[in-house]
């Protein structure tokens, strides 16, 4: 298992318990309590809400997850110069990252690469719980 592998395996367990709660949550609006449980000691329509906005806060959180994790493996890569303590002096973040790799892959590959770096570093350093459609990967 990858680095990567973990950071998205530990994803998609989490939408998976989302995704079982809210079927749990479902058929309690349906009359059909699941032992009495009340999620996240709020009524049901907040309690749906909330888990709305959990699930896209965990899709961000995927996405810093995974862009920093691949940033961390291409600062290691024994192509990147950046492993060499004169070119990695001042060095930060996705873009000095694949620099490197630049002439290596696809422009589009690149391009979205990019994107996904602007977007990680929104989210982690910007984000105000709003997305501008311009940030969106």
């Amino acid at each position: 298992m990858t680095e990567l592998d973990a950071v998205r395996d530990a994803y998609l367990s989490l939408v998976d318990c989302h995704t079982v709660t809210g079927e749990l949550l479902r058929k309690s609006s349906k009359g059909l309590p699941f032992h009495g449980t009340v999620f996240l000691n709020q009524p049901l329509d907040e309690t749906k809400r909330l888990l709305a906005q959990a699930k896209a806060e965990l899709d961000d959180w995927a996405i810093v997850g995974l862009v920093s994790t691949f940033e961390r493996i291409l600062f290691k890569h024994e192509r990147s110069s950046l492993r060499s303590k004169p070119f990695r002096k001042g060095a930060e973040g996705l873009h000095d990252a694949i620099k490197p790799f630049e002439k290596l892959i696809a422009s589009r590959t690149y391009e979205d690469v990019e994107r996904l770096g602007h977007y990680r570093h929104w989210v982690a350093h910007e984000s105000a719980g709003i997305i501008p459609y311009t940030q969106i990967p």
